[in-house]
């Protein structure tokens, strides 16, 4: 099987573009800016980049792989020129499995906060963004047994994600203590791993507090939130 340079999903062999590039993703990029990918410098640069990232890490070089991924990221910076999502996912993705777990949380934290080059502008598709990027943290943390921190993401994951399908009117009308429910299914089993099924209470109110201010409700104020219970001896 041969590898995607951006989204890194495996295909099949020869069904890559001279880039390095599935189909999907060829075809969005192409779309995103409007022309064909071929041929283009910067572009092409940044490709070249992005795929010697892909191959290093396939080989297991992985600080070789990251300083890639970071030059790539700074020619992203000085274009104008639109890349998919989960081309910023690769950095901090990279750090985990290097084992720079702090660096990579910090590396989330920046797309958090700071988005990435040329992101779209629509607030849906930015909370879309985040619930992503709090699933991704989740994942990490959950590797690396930090179950309770795990279990906060685990929630702003899916409160982001409510408050995009909202925006976009694609929320179901299932009763608030019913998505209580359903959030906190996955928070208990975090919870019990972490020997603290006491918090899932805690974690329960402050999730339904909020649900009840949709769509007007502050992540940064439930965060807060969830930290301070999770501080709880």
């Amino acid at each position: 099987m041969d590898q995607c340079a951006n989204c890194e999903k495996n295909v099949l062999p020869l069904s890559t573009d001279e880039q390095g590039l599935c189909k999907s993703c060829s075809q969005q990029l192409s779309l995103e800016i409007g022309y064909s990918i071929e041929g283009q410098g910067t572009e092409k640069k940044i490709r070249v980049l992005l795929k010697d990232a892909a191959q290093k890490r396939r080989s297991k070089n992985l600080d070789e792989a990251i300083a890639l991924l970071r030059q790539a990221y700074e020619e992203i910076k000085k274009s104008n020129i639109s890349f998919p999502f989960d081309t910023f996912l690769r950095l901090p993705l990279y750090l985990q499995q290097a084992a720079y777990i702090d660096e990579s949380l910090s590396e989330f934290e920046l797309l958090l906060n700071h988005g990435y080059p040329n992101q779209p502008e629509e607030e849906s598709l930015i909370l879309m963004d985040r619930s992503i990027i709090y699933d991704k943290m989740r994942l990490v943390l959950q590797r690396e047994k930090r179950y309770i921190d795990a279990a906060k993401y685990c929630t702003m994951s899916r409160m982001s994600g409510i408050i995009a399908l909202h925006k976009q009117d694609m929320l179901n009308d299932l009763p608030v203590d019913d998505r209580v429910d359903s959030i906190n299914k996955d928070v208990a089993g975090l919870l019990n791993k972490g020997k603290r099924p006491e918090l899932l209470a805690p974690f329960n109110t402050i999730t339904k507090k909020h649900l009840l201010l949709l769509p007007n409700i502050d992540l940064n104020e439930l965060k807060h939130g969830l930290d301070n219970i999770a501080k709880k001896k």
